[in-house]
């Protein structure tokens, strides 16, 4: 395609030709174009941007990735019962496909629905994590119009050492995860791996899981980069399908009994990833990166077998300039394979940029677009613009404006029980984001996000015709995020809230709730050091009431609050955790279908952890 060749070396010449003379100040890192998990831009991180550290996941005591989300305000959860059973994220009123999952900075596969499941992922490989809302398509192209999660594993950079853990619980389970990082001259390596098991809360519960993961970093001097990265997670399961006990018999044993005795499914997920980054004084710093994401899945249901693999893969070409402007040239191929679904690709080529303005000492503007093509539909261009203004020492406030697209997914076109729609067409959206950060030095800090999402096209399952795939006419989410951190020598807090909303129409019709929308949402983590060796947490959630159907209509899930809490003492190299989960013994569901009903979540669990620290 001659024209289409020319238009992406054009608009890659107008992004480089946008760079202004460096600045002295080297700010925080901002989400932006990355080859080796480096940001080629370096700028002011926009109101709302969320970061947790390895300490704050620690402190979180969780099972599964998934809850790590459970106390950042644009996240909403949606679990397919007790860990071990699916969870996915939707961020800022967005579905859980509109959601891009990284690892290392690679977009992960995700399955057919366009969602990456969660849990099959250990959250103690994982050394942090940073959640980045609101439109981020230039970015990420399609499927990210909700925002990003992106999961920090193996890092070969940080310092040298080892350690393991150990920990047994209610329901027969266990789980065990090991990592270590060294190096010697430019080599650096790190490594995780573990291992998990449970018989489960609910008949057919049961799971077993196990996942590994390697950074290998090359850094000769004066050459640059190197890096090699793998991931691998397994996860054998059983497939409750919910339980036929209502849910105002439960009592911590009768919603034990599942709706399926039979339904069985593994799942393996696969990243390999190779790249390479130029040395950082050069006025033009290069990287090439490539990899391959995939998902495989089996499940036995029904009484046959169902095979469904789908493969991501990418090729990235990125060059920076002087930490101020940055473009990127990028191919990718989504792949679907299959018994029932067939064999179907989708690719995507594009082109990118974003350059960095310092307008005065105290206002900063980020401008990028992205220019995607694909032979599925017309070509889609998104641009995006961040301001950010310093006007007093603590206060920052921000705000962004972009245009996101979601593309239809496999199961959206390809579902063989639902009719064919022909004329099923991408999501597009207008965004927009306000926030005001107010931060002291003793450790205080305070924001307020406020977001309008204005879709049209919104993909939608239409219940009275086979959940097939359609367009609504339009759709739009809105909401405010407040949250308040707070430390000092002894103590560490975050409360957060959100309130969102959701809504879509169709033509001629009034508006209506989307489904699965929990309008509220509060949380509280707090961490007490109690003397140099005894550390207790608390985390405690809520979570508003949300339907199955639009209009609030279809199962009503009810609110529920929830409270964990855990000890954990060390001494030397040696660790003895102890945490208790639904604190207050809650009987509760987070999610629930037409076809299954609902699906039950543990009462009261116990867990007890060994960990030692074999060297650093």
């Amino acid at each position: 395609m001659p024209g289409k060749t020319r238009s992406y070396i054009a608009f890659a010449a107008l992004v480089l030709s946008c760079g202004t003379a460096p600045s002295s100040a080297q700010q925080s890192a901002y989400l932006s174009v990355e080859a080796a998990r480096r940001p080629y831009i370096q700028a002011q991180d926009p109101v709302g941007t969320v970061e947790l550290t390895q300490q704050e996941l620690e402190e979180r005591n969780a099972e599964t990735a998934g809850q790590l989300l459970e106390s950042v305000p644009s996240a909403a959860l949606k679990k397919g019962g007790a860990p071990g059973l699916m969870e996915v994220a939707g961020l800022n009123g967005f579905s859980s496909k509109n959601t891009a999952v990284l690892y290392n900075g690679k977009k992960l596969a995700p399955d057919l629905s366009g969602t990456t499941d969660l849990s099959a992922l250990n959250p103690a490989s994982l050394s942090g994590l940073a959640v980045f809302s609101g439109p981020v398509s230039p970015l990420y192209g399609a499927n990210a119009q909700g925002g990003v999660i992106s999961l920090r594993g193996a890092d070969p950079l940080a310092p040298d050492g080892a350690a393991g853990d150990f920990s047994t619980g209610d329901f027969d389970s266990s789980a065990y995860s090991v990592w270590a990082r060294g190096g010697k001259g430019p080599l650096r390596l790190a490594v995780t791996g573990g291992r998990r098991y449970s018989d489960g809360f609910q008949q057919n519960g049961d799971y077993s899981g196990n996942d590994f993961s390697a950074a290998l970093n090359a850094a000769p001097e004066g050459f640059g980069s190197v890096r090699f990265e793998a991931m691998r997670s397994f996860m054998a399961n059983g497939i409750p399908g919910g339980t036929p006990v209502p849910i105002g018999e439960w009592d911590g044993y009768k919603e034990r009994q599942a709706n399926s005795v039979t339904d069985r499914q593994e799942d393996v997920r696969e990243l390999f990833s190779a790249s390479y980054a130029s040395p950082e004084d050069r006025p033009v710093r290069i990287g090439v990166e490539g990899w391959q994401s995939t998902n495989d899945l089996t499940a036995w249901q029904y009484g046959s077998e169902t095979r469904i693999n789908t493969a991501l893969n990418a090729v990235k070409v990125t060059a920076g300039l002087s930490s101020r402007t940055a473009f990127i040239l990028q191919y990718e191929a989504n792949k679907l394979t299959s018994n029932t679904y067939g064999n179907h690709m989708i690719y995507t080529r594009s082109a990118g940029g974003e350059t960095r303005l310092d307008l005065s000492s105290e206002l900063e503007a980020v401008l990028g677009a992205k220019l995607d093509s694909s032979g599925n539909w017309a070509d889609q261009f998104n641009p995006r613009a961040v301001l950010v203004w310093r006007p007093l020492p603590g206060w920052k406030f921000s705000a962004t404006a972009g245009r996101a697209w979601q593309a239809p997914t496999f199961g959206d076109m390809y579902n063989p029980w639902a009719p064919a729609n022909p004329d099923l067409k991408p999501e597009r959206s207008w965004q927009y984001e306000a926030g005001a950060q107010w931060e002291q030095l003793g450790g205080f800090k305070a924001s307020l996000t406020a977001f309008y999402a204005d879709l049209r096209d919104k993909i939608a399952l239409d219940p009275n015709n086979g959940y097939a795939a359609y367009n609504l006419d339009q759709g739009r989410n809105a909401g405010v995020q407040p949250s308040v951190h707070w430390r000092n020598d002894s103590s560490r807090h975050t409360l957060s809230y959100a309130f969102i909303y959701s809504e879509g129409k169709q033509p001629g019709q009034n508006w209506r709730k989307s489904a699965y929308n929990p309008v509220q949402r509060l949380s509280y983590a707090g961490a007490f050091d109690l003397s140099d060796k005894l550390t207790a947490n608390v985390f405690l959630r809520h979570v508003g009431e949300q339907f199955t159907g639009a209009g609030q209509t279809g199962i009503r899930l009810p609110e529920f609050t929830t409270a964990d809490a855990g000890f954990e003492y060390k001494s030397g190299r040696y660790g003895l955790g102890f945490s208790v989960n639904n604190l207050t013994d809650q009987h509760y569901a987070e999610n629930a279908d037409a076809f299954n009903g609902y699906f039950p979540m543990p009462g009261r669990t116990f867990r007890l952890k060994l960990s030692v620290a074999l060297n650093g």
